[in-house]
């Protein structure tokens, strides 16, 4: 039996439902043991369960995986009664627990274990039974690149509730041949050196797989910046043949198709035009005569209005070339060289900066920021806006949230030395480009004020575009390994006007789930 997922998935749409009640029984979980080299030893996990938490429940079962997600304990069906009592091996990672009435599931719990680590929950939540997913897709199933060429791969998994979503950004892709290719975060393999490999995908008790071929024969791919166009404007999506290593532009080569011309059509020469606003992106293909190879890319026809889309990333490290924004060291020496105007500290401050030009977010212009350490952008000068460290729902008339807000990981963050690793945070700034097209840079490298060790550090970057007041948001490592608390899943993605009144928000505080980002995962805002 495979992993079920560490947040059962962001899967998307999951709901999240109580399993207990304020007024009676709870669940407590104590998981004690010391590590040795990230190893735990035997624990004991102890279960406590009290008649009703579950209307209907009368049966629980148990089961422990590892860290491959292989099943080490269980899985054990008992009675529910006033206290159950387990001994998980050495090794367990994960515990899970689905509440029954005898014939079926009504609800799963589950919760990732590390060493010395307690959970007391009053209210512990389920994951309902009509959210599970019923069966996963890997595709494309079977699929050839050239030597530093890429492919896309989409995960599709299907609920009980008959809901599909592409969740391949969620999922950590297997790779039986590294050395083969490569695959980040998002399903973007990479071909590396000739040879074939197996992309496998686990999700909750299901597996499918893909086989990845590298080699020098023809490829064919579509190519557009961006993925999405507006109703009655235009995007132009290129064709690129790769032969012996070799890629040329043949748009006016392949024979151009829509999967629908209501939504968007497309030229000989691969130009699309929006035609209307549709939730259900177009496919786009394109068919080269002199290789039979077919490509696809995905468009979405937007209406105009404010948007956020995925894009793959593109991280611009500034952090040798561009201006380290500086902060007083907190507590160790209040007149430490700073650069701009400043307030706060290196745990809650904030630097001033400059643009170059105007920018416009939500109908408000402005050609100055603050760069808060906590992940966010503002002109909200006042000491709670610009070192605010509690992101809140937007939008926010209340003066105590930051206004004119651009959040890209709006959390808790810190910026001071790490006490065992010696390892510190910065922020920096830099203009790119040539006008009218700059874009003014700022990236992150910051740690949760929680953590304190080096492998807790997340960098990131706001872009902001000249002219277009385009956004984007681009997340190099916003993860820690095995930690479900970590990162953007806890924090404020999105966008607030000056006057807290109209905003856009990607994720708050984890929820919605299908919009969860992890290490090269990238956002683009379109206003």
């Amino acid at each position: 039996m495979k992993r079920l997922l560490a947040a059962l998935l962001t899967l998307l749409t999951v709901a999240v439902v109580g399993c207990g009640d304020d007024g009676g029984g709870r669940e407590s979980f104590v998981f004690t043991g010391t590590s040795v080299d990230g190893t735990p030893t035997p624990t004991t996990f102890r279960v406590n369960l009290f008649p009703g938490n579950i209307p209907g429940a009368t049966v629980v079962k148990v089961q422990a995986l590892d860290a491959n997600g292989d099943l080490v304990f269980g899985p054990n069906f008992v009675n529910i009664d006033d206290q159950l009592s387990f001994q998980l091996p050495n090794g367990s990672r994960e515990i899970q627990i689905a509440y029954g009435d005898g014939s079926k599931i009504l609800c799963v719990y589950q919760q990732l274990l590390a060493a010395d680590t307690s959970i007391d929950l009053n209210q512990p939540a389920c994951i309902a039974v009509e959210d599970f997913i019923t069966g996963i897709s890997l595709s494309p199933e079977d699929a050839t690149i050239a030597v530093g060429a890429t492919q896309q791969y989409r995960l599709e998994a299907t609920l009980a509730n008959g809901t599909v979503s592409n969740i391949i950004n969620l999922i950590p892709l297997g790779n039986s041949a590294a050395n083969v290719a490569s695959v980040n975060g998002s399903g973007l393999a990479t071909g590396s050196a000739n040879g074939s490999t197996t992309l496998t995908a686990n999700v909750f008790f299901y597996t499918d797989s893909a086989t990845l071929n590298v080699n020098t024969a023809p490829t064919l791919r579509l190519q557009s910046d961006p993925n999405s166009v507006r109703e009655g404007e235009t995007l132009q999506v290129n064709a690129l043949r790769m032969v012996d290593g070799t890629e040329t532009n043949v748009n006016g080569e392949v024979t151009w198709d829509s999967s629908n011309d209501a939504t968007a059509t497309v030229d000989d020469n691969g130009l699309v035009t929006g035609v209307a606003f549709s939730d259900i992106p177009v496919t786009i293909s394109a068919l080269d005569p002199v290789t039979g190879l077919t490509a696809t890319t995905d468009i979405t026809v937007t209406n105009g209005d404010p948007v956020f889309l995925r894009i793959p990333i593109d991280f611009e490290d500034i952090s040798a070339t561009g201006t380290e924004l500086l902060l007083p060291i907190q507590e160790v020496n209040v007149n430490a060289q700073t650069v701009g105007d400043t307030q706060g500290a290196q745990d809650d401050g904030a630097v001033f900066v400059t643009l170059p030009f105007n920018f416009t977010l939500l109908g408000d212009t402005f050609n100055g920021i603050w760069v808060s350490t906590n992940g966010y952008l503002t002109t909200d000068q006042t000491q709670g806006g610009a070192s605010d460290f509690t992101p809140d729902a937007i939008p926010n008339v209340e003066f105590d949230e930051p206004h004119n807000l651009i959040a890209a990981f709006y959390e808790d963050l810190d910026l001071r030395t790490d006490s065992v690793s010696e390892e510190s945070g910065g922020m920096w700034t830099q203009v790119l480009g040539d006008a009218p097209n700059r874009r003014a840079i700022f990236q992150w490298k910051a740690r949760s004020f929680a953590f304190n060790s080096a492998d807790s550090f997340f960098s990131f970057e706001i872009k902001l575009f000249e002219g277009t007041n385009r956004i984007e948001f681009h997340y190099q490592d916003v993860t820690v390994e095995g930690d479900t608390n970590s990162g953007v899943a806890n924090g404020l993605i999105g966008m607030m006007n000056d006057a807290g009144t109209e905003a856009l928000t990607w994720i708050f505080e984890g929820m919605p789930m299908v919009n969860l980002l992890t290490d090269g995962d990238a956002l683009r805002y379109l206003p």
